[in-house]
């Protein structure tokens, strides 16, 4: 977050968290707030603790949204901090080069195999049933899958040509970010050997 130097400069607390994120391309990011600049003083691996009086805080890796991402359960409750990995209002988008849906579906599937009772998103008002909605998002992004795959059975497409159809009356603010997602469907399925590219258009296998 930008907001990390300052406030540790404000208070002089170290910046304890999740690795710098490496960036495989120097193009524009979806995020206008990403920070290029972070750099923690204390990188926390899958598993690290940061306690206080009182309370524990458990590093939970889920890369997916980014390569870096982790969750933070509360070890005194049932409360896990999800940042971008579970909102409370949408689904994360998922956006390549960094972003990898493999490895977000995967990470849905190990907090589905946790028992929190209550998420506490980066945005969005706290979710009281996560496991029905980690288990609803699998579903939507399997259906997504699914749809790629009828869609490609008509023929080659380009990524723009995905948009009008699945994603129909989409305000035209939010069409990157749907190619986007769409792209890393597209990734996650040639990595799977279920479609291939040619000449930035997508067959079906």
């Amino acid at each position: 977050s930008p907001g990390a130097a300052p406030l540790a400069e404000r208070t002089g607390a170290p910046v304890i968290g999740c690795a710098k994120l490496v960036i495989a391309d120097n193009g524009p990011r979806l995020d206008e707030a990403f920070d290029t600049t972070y750099e923690p003083d204390t990188v926390l691996d899958d598993g690290s603790q940061v306690s206080g009086d009182g309370w524990t805080l458990r590093a939970i890796a889920t890369p997916g949204h980014t390569s870096n991402h982790l969750c933070f359960a509360l070890e005194e409750s049932g409360a896990l901090f999800t940042g971008d990995h579970i909102m409370g209002w949408s689904t994360s988008v998922i956006a390549p080069p960094d972003g990898d849906m493999g490895d977000y579906l995967a990470s849905l599937e190990r907090l589905q195999q946790r028992e929190d009772t209550v998420y506490y998103p980066a945005h969005g008002a706290p979710i009281t049933n996560p496991r029905q909605l980690v288990r609803s998002t699998i579903g939507h992004r399997r259906q997504r899958e699914r749809q790629i795959l009828k869609i490609l059975a008509d023929g080659p497409q380009s990524l723009p040509e995905f948009i009008p159809v699945m994603y129909k009356g989409l305000d035209p603010r939010l069409e990157k970010a749907a190619q986007l997602s769409v792209q890393a469907h597209l990734i996650d399925l040639e990595r799977r050997n279920m479609v291939n590219r040619s000449d930035q258009r997508w067959t079906v296998v």
